[in-house]
């Protein structure tokens, strides 16, 4: 699969369905790493209807910078309510990063307040009827998720190695930022998915 934001521009979805990828996690929305606002995807749309239309499955992703639960809430019912009647195959997934910017306004957070932030996005998200995904990467795993709370949860692992190393189960792995499809303009980010009955 791929899985991509605005950043990809205009993609023609037909030729990657022709390359072979079955699934594609699209940017919903996003909230800001400094002023905090809530903001769509400005692709999503298009991105969703062409995938769709190419006959790729689906799933969503929302990049968050929540620092409260509270927050955290606030940035699923955001999803929720964009999503509106949309039909997703595979999960809604919290993405939140902490290291992406030294004035990122997460980077403080300690692990216990991470996971109660996870555990807020994913429990609003179940409850509006969607299945809720965690991504991370190793050091988020290792040193800021308390990966025990999340169990109820399938991850998605980013790891750009040739074999995961992470010691923890995990449905779908982002192995590379660098990869390339048929269809997209530059690098984009690819995932395996081991398990489908899992998400």
């Amino acid at each position: 699969g791929v899985d991509v934001s605005e950043h990809q521009g205009t993609i023609a979805w037909q030729q990657v369905k022709d390359a072979g990828f079955e699934y594609a996690i699209l940017r919903v929305g996003y909230r800001g790493m400094t002023e905090g606002g809530l903001n769509v995807d400005s692709t999503f749309e298009q991105n969703y209807q062409g995938a769709t239309a190419a006959g790729l499955k689906v799933g969503v992703y929302f990049f968050s910078q929540a620092t409260t639960e509270d927050e955290a809430r606030e940035e699923a019912k955001y999803v929720v309510d964009h999503l509106g009647s949309t039909q997703l195959d595979y999960p809604v997934v919290f993405d939140l990063e902490t290291d992406v910017n030294d004035n990122a306004r997460t980077k403080d957070l300690t692990s216990d307040e991470i996971t109660a932030v996870a555990l807020a996005f994913c429990q609003t998200i179940e409850d509006a009827g969607y299945t809720p995904m965690v991504y991370l990467n190793k050091e988020a795993a290792t040193h800021k998720f308390d990966l025990s709370q999340l169990q109820s949860y399938p991850l998605w692992y980013a790891e750009y190695n040739d074999t995961p190393t992470l010691g923890f189960d995990f449905a779908m792995w982002q192995y590379t930022e660098n990869g390339t499809a048929f269809g997209v303009d530059g690098n984009v980010d690819l995932d395996l998915l081991f398990d489908e009955s899992k998400l």
